[in-house]
C-alpha cells in the first residue's frame, strides 16, 4: 500500500522532526544515528532505558528504540513514556531473536517495527511510513485546534450579539418605563408647582400668609413628595428582577 502523501513532502516534513534514539550498543548507536541524522532534524541519543526516560520530553516527535538494553529494556522505557505522554510515536529495533517480544508492544501502541540488521529499503519504507502517521496525526491536532477555535469564536460572537440585544433590550425597556415615570409624575410635580405658586403670589402680593394657607400647603406637598418616592419604589423593585438594576 502507497503513502497517502507525497515521498517529497513526508521527507521534508521529517527535517522538522524530533527523534529519541535509544541503543545500548555503542558502534551500532552511532552508525544508525548518522543515518537518522540524514533523515530528521534533530536526533538525541540515548544508551539504555534510563537514559531515554531521562532526555526524554514533550519536544520529542518520534521515539526508536531497541528491545534488549542494560538496566532497563526498551518496552519498559517505552511504557513509562507512554503512561505520561501517550500520543508520541515510537518505532522498535529488534534482532530476529526477540521477536516473541512483539505481542508485548501491542498495548503500547508501536507505530512500526525495524528487524536487525537493518536493510536500506526496508528502513526507507517504514520510516515513511511512520512519518506519515506523525504528519496526518498533526494535521489532525491542527485541525482540531483550528475548528476550536473558529467554534470558540463563534460562540463569542454569538454571546456578544446576545449581551448586545440584551443592552437594547435593557435600554428599551428602561425607556418606556422613563415615559410612564414620566407621566406618573407629572401631575403631582404640577400641585407642588401651583402650591409654590400659591405661596410666592400671597408673599409678592403683601398679603398674610394664613398658618392654616401654609399647613395647608405643607400637608399637599408632603403627600406628592410621597407619592413620587412611592412610584419611584415601585419602579425600583420591578426593575431589580427585571433587568437586574440594584
Amino acid at each position: 500500500m502507497g503513502t497517502i502523501i507525497e515521498e517529497s513532502e513526508l521527507f521534508n516534513f521529517a527535517k522538522k522532526l524530533q527523534i529519541l534514539y535509544v541503543e545500548d550498543e555503542e558502534e551500532t548507536r552511532a552508525i544508525t544515528a548518522e543515518i537518522f541524522k540524514n533523515i530528521f532534524g534533530t536526533v538525541i541519543e540515548a544508551k539504555n532505558g534510563i537514559d531515554g526516560i531521562e532526555k526524554f520530553d514533550d519536544s520529542i516527535d518520534l521515539i526508536i528504540t531497541d528491545i534488549n538494553m542494560p538496566y532497563m529494556n526498551g518496552i519498559f522505557m517505552l511504557r513509562t513514556i507512554k503512561t505520561r505522554t501517550p500520543s508520541v510515536s515510537s518505532m522498535i529495533i529488534s534482532a530476529h531473536s526477540e521477536i516473541s517480544h512483539f505481542t508485548d508492544t501491542i498495548d503500547i501502541g508501536i507505530d512500526g517495527y525495524l528487524i536487525k540488521p537493518i536493510k536500506t529499503q526496508i528502513l526507507k519504507t517504514t520510516i515513511k511510513r511512520v512519518v506519515e502517521k506523525i504528519f496526518l496525526k498533526k494535521e489532525l491536532e491542527n485541525y482540531k485546534k483550528e475548528l476550536e477555535k473558529k467554534v470558540k469564536q463563534q460562540i463569542d460572537e454569538l454571546n456578544l450579539k446576545d449581551e448586545i440585544l440584551m443592552r437594547q433590550s435593557r435600554l428599551a425597556i428602561m425607556g418606556e418605563l422613563i415615559d410612564i415615570i414620566a407621566h406618573q409624575w407629572k401631575q403631582p410635580l404640577n400641585v407642588i408647582s401651583a402650591r409654590t405658586q400659591f405661596l410666592e403670589f400671597k408673599t409678592t402680593d403683601g398679603k398674610n400668609i394664613s398658618i392654616k394657607d401654609v399647613d395647608e400647603c405643607s400637608i399637599d406637598v408632603a403627600y406628592q413628595v410621597k407619592h413620587l418616592v412611592d412610584t419611584i419604589d415601585d419602579f425600583r423593585r420591578f426593575l431589580r428582577p427585571k433587568l437586574g438594576i440594584e
